[in-house]
């Protein structure tokens, strides 16, 4: 079974600190929508920015002190796709502009996690994020980060960073569509533990 470690994964420090992002995300959320003073909007900003730490983190330590695991694989991804869909769903709100950024990030997630649950009941996965996928999520955490850091510029950064994202979120899509619908021979099958 892919998760049958599970219970000794989970203690490892990368996947902690994946759960760690999972965690800051109901803490973020309305610190940035209802967090009026100052200081509010700084802890909002300082919990994205360590959230972006932590993402970091926790692949170079899984894999500098060979601690990858099948969870991690499994939550990294789940913790960067959830803070992407919180913290555009936040941003949105405060400038709908990124609005459909929003509904292009939903679809490819929702897409992706469709087909991976497919291909997961097959025993069958994808050997890692795709190029297209990677650099997707680098724009938008970058496009994210300008925004929750630069809100004094917003007007202007976000005229640049829509575009761009809805760019790099179809590019991702359709190289995950091919690599689901038009190449399923590529699918690695899963290792027995």
């Amino acid at each position: 079974m892919f998760f049958q470690n599970w219970k000794r994964e989970i203690r490892s420090i990368p996947n902690l600190l994946s759960l760690s992002r999972l965690f800051l995300i109901p803490v973020y959320l309305p610190l940035y929508l209802f967090g009026t003073t100052p200081a509010a909007q700084a802890l909002a900003r300082n919990l994205f920015a360590l959230s972006c730490i932590t993402d970091f983190l926790d692949g170079w330590i899984a894999r500098r002190y060979q601690m990858v695991t099948n969870l991690g694989k499994f939550l990294d991804p789940l913790a960067d796709k959830a803070t992407q869909l919180a913290v555009t769903a936040c941003l949105s709100i405060r400038y709908p502009e990124l609005f459909p950024v929003l509904l292009m990030l939903a679809f490819k997630e929702f897409f992706q996690a469709m087909m991976g649950w497919v291909y997961f009941r097959q025993n069958k996965v994808l050997p890692g994020a795709l190029l297209a996928g990677k650099a997707s999520t680098a724009v938008l955490f970058v496009s994210l980060g300008l925004l929750v850091f630069l809100p004094r510029m917003a007007d202007i950064v976000v005229k640049a960073v829509v575009p761009a994202n809805l760019i790099f979120l179809t590019g991702s899509f359709l190289e995950y569509a091919f690599a689901y619908l038009g190449n399923p021979g590529k699918l690695m099958n899963l290792k027995k533990e």
